[in-house]
């Protein structure tokens, strides 16, 4: 049991920067998912048909969950590969 212990502390530097990397690209896509998710949701709402009115919510949501599901792939990538 130490020697596995031993060894998931002594993770490389380049394993760990990987890490905080790609949760850096994962926050970044979230923020531009959630804000495209935004102006379309504004931009369905104003448009002013009658469908576009109703589904602009949904739309938007969609749009904004899948930055929060890129978001959570990149926090698990950094807590697998840099010990966060």
């Amino acid at each position: 049991m130490k020697a596995k212990t031993k060894q998931l502390e002594q993770r490389p530097a380049k394993t760990a920067r990987l890490g905080n990397a790609l949760y850096l690209i994962g926050c970044i896509v979230a923020a531009i998912c959630i804000a495209t998710g935004a102006i379309t949701a504004i931009v369905m709402h104003n448009s002013g048909g009658v469908f576009d009115v109703a589904f602009a919510p949904i739309v938007g949501g969609v749009i904004a969950a899948l930055g929060l599901i890129s978001w959570l792939i990149g926090r698990v990538c950094r807590y697998i590969l840099s010990g966060h």
